[in-house]
């Protein structure tokens, strides 16, 4: 078996053990699949295009190419509801994000920097925990984002925010101060849909590491 991807949600102790079915995509147009994507098709993602990928009964969008990436980015207050968040553009590599399907929708399959995918560029990095109605909610996944005209490494993403937060899982590099829970920053949802986004990926990268 592939060696899996190191994931930012395992424990010391910990194993995931995972198996990925082998399937095919069925059409684009489908609200749900009867099978997970196969390693067959993940691996011939080409650059710069993205694919519908299943995983668990749950449909993403897998990348090969450029994204803005929001792990660990800072944010400051703009529109009623909305962030502006100092994200990283990412040049390469596999990404994810959520899809909101809607019947009859053509989705966009083209990676682009202009919106804020999840990866493991940024890896190592610890996660913590700040509690339900502790910390607004800053989730960049999914947002569009702006790239500098000055720094082609650098892009602003304009991310929804809520009060009414769940809980917020923030990362930071080891050794770095934890933020406060109060300081507007990126983060994701403490719910088990961003645990099963964050093996969806692992999954998928396991698909295109070399054997050990």
């Amino acid at each position: 078996m592939r060696r899996l991807a190191h994931t930012l949600f395992t424990s010391p102790g910990l194993v995931l053990q995972l198996t990925l079915a082998v399937g095919m995509l069925i059409g684009p147009a489908r609200l749900a699949y009867s099978q997970d994507t196969s390693c067959t098709d993940v691996n011939k993602l080409a650059v710069n295009t993205c694919m519908i990928y299943t995983y668990g009964a749950h449909q993403y969008v897998l990348c090969n190419g450029p994204y803005s990436l929001c792990t660990t980015a800072n944010c400051q207050s703009a529109a009623s509801g909305s962030v502006t968040c100092a994200c990283n553009v990412i040049q390469s590599g596999l990404s994810i994000r959520s899809w909101p399907f809607i019947t009859g929708e053509v989705p966009d399959l083209r990676a682009s920097s202009g919106i804020s995918n999840f990866s493991y560029a940024q890896s190592p990095l610890t996660p913590y925990t700040c509690e339900k109605g502790k910390a607004q909610l800053v989730n960049c996944l999914n947002a569009p984002c702006t790239v500098s005209t000055t720094d082609p490494t650098a892009s602003s993403c304009t991310c929804p925010v809520t009060t009414d937060s769940p809980g917020q899982l923030i990362f930071t590099p080891p050794g770095t101060p934890i933020p406060l829970c109060e300081t507007l920053r990126s983060g994701a949802p403490a719910l088990e849909a961003t645990k099963q986004l964050d093996i969806a990926l692992t999954v998928a990268m396991n698909c295109v590491m070399p054997q050990p």
